[in-house]
């Protein structure tokens, strides 16, 4: 569906400091933001911290004082070396299962791009049925296993996933913030755009885009990071933008 003309845009309520409103594919932009605003008083200064030292201590001569012995140095903590084959089951390549109290249960998966395997896993839910979602990031896929660790689906309509998310009508939210053409590089995804992207868990159908929002630098990456309520409206965390973009419909 096209985007809804720039003069039919509703009114942009003002969060913090600043705040922006852009009009996409049914949704409208709300930026919180951590910028600064000339306009509002600066905060006072915090009161100078009183030292520890009494009165007497600062007129101790030199000779009297007791000094700190110096700190001690921290000594790397010696590892084993590892085999290649070990480093293909290192934790980060891999899926823990623990049960109600903490107790460790199994584990799954390891370093590729077979099925069952992961590349850079980046985020993790549940949808209504208790099947896992797996941002598999250097993939450009989400991952579908069961609790027991099998392999179930992948799909790559929703981009390169940095962010996951799963509502409770198992509406599945993907946030894509590295995909590029960029052949030779881990961030290579030909033909897929950065943004949002929302759809069905059931279905796999992408039914939603939400492009990037606007930056005051192009450097900055789009949001990473996403949810939404109970009411649809979807937040988008950007890491280096510092800022939250709220979508409604």
């Amino acid at each position: 569906m096209a985007p809804q003309d720039p003069q039919s845009l509703i009114a942009c309520r003002r969060y913090q400091l600043t705040a922006a409103t852009l009009s996409v594919r049914h949704y409208s932009l709300l930026l919180l933001s951590h910028s600064h605003n000339p306009t509002q008083p600066a905060a006072p200064a915090p009161p100078p911290r009183k030292s520890s030292r009494s009165a007497v201590d600062r007129t101790t001569a030199p000779s009297q004082e007791v000094s700190e012995p110096p700190p001690r140095p921290r000594l790397p903590t010696p590892r084993p070396p590892r085999s290649p084959s070990d480093r293909r089951d290192t934790p980060a390549r891999r899926s823990a299962k623990f049960d109600k109290n903490g107790k460790y249960v199994t584990s799954f998966g390891h370093v590729g791009s077979g099925e069952g395997e992961f590349k850079s896993p980046h985020g993790i839910i549940f949808d209504s049925q208790g099947r896992l979602f797996f941002a598999d990031r250097s993939n450009s896929r989400v991952d579908i296993f069961d609790q027991d660790g099998k392999f179930l689906a992948a799909r790559k309509q929703f981009g390169r996933p940095s962010g996951i998310w799963i509502d409770k009508n198992d509406t599945l939210y993907v946030a894509d913030s590295e995909s590029e053409d960029a052949p030779g590089k881990d961030t290579n995804n030909p033909g897929c755009k950065r943004g949002v992207r929302v759809g069905s868990v059931k279905t796999g159908k992408v039914d939603y885009y939400i492009p990037p929002p606007p930056v005051s630098d192009p450097k900055l990456p789009p949001p990473e990071g996403v949810a939404a309520d109970s009411h649809g409206t979807i937040y988008a965390a950007a890491v280096q933008a510092k800022s939250v973009y709220k979508y409604v419909k």
